[in-house]
């Protein structure tokens, strides 16, 4: 498990540095590395990838904080493991009563990597 002082540092970057709808247009035409992609916005362990950010749905709209738990083996990472890096880097909401967040499983077409991605919108800066 990631540990607390990570995701606080990890929490920290993504809001000096949210992705804003440029930025988001630059790594959608190839111009730019995901947020995955990157140190910056992410952290890993032994089993899984932590990325978070802080991505701008339109140009000066509001904020959402996004974070992507992968596993690069066959497996979906574990809800409970999910649930226990959102508090730290400021979810309010949860994932066993789904209530003020919306979740989703990613999986890679070529079935490379299975992901929980957790979103919910910033409502203090």
């Amino acid at each position: 498990m990631i540990d607390e002082s990570e995701l606080l540092a990890l929490k920290n970057r993504a809001y000096e540095r949210p992705i804003n709808k440029e930025m988001a247009i630059e790594i959608i035409e190839g111009k730019r590395q995901t947020a995955s992609e990157t140190d910056y916005y992410s952290v890993s362990d032994d089993n899984f990838q932590i990325c978070f950010t802080l991505e701008e749905i339109r140009e000066g709209g509001r904020l959402f904080k996004h974070l992507s738990v992968t596993s690069f083996k066959e497996e979906v990472p574990r809800y409970d493991y999910v649930e226990r890096l959102m508090k730290p880097l400021g979810f309010r909401g949860s994932i066993k009563k789904s209530k003020g967040c919306t979740i989703w499983i990613e999986k890679n077409p070529d079935n490379d990597y299975t992901a929980v991605n957790v979103v919910e919108e910033l409502l203090d800066r």
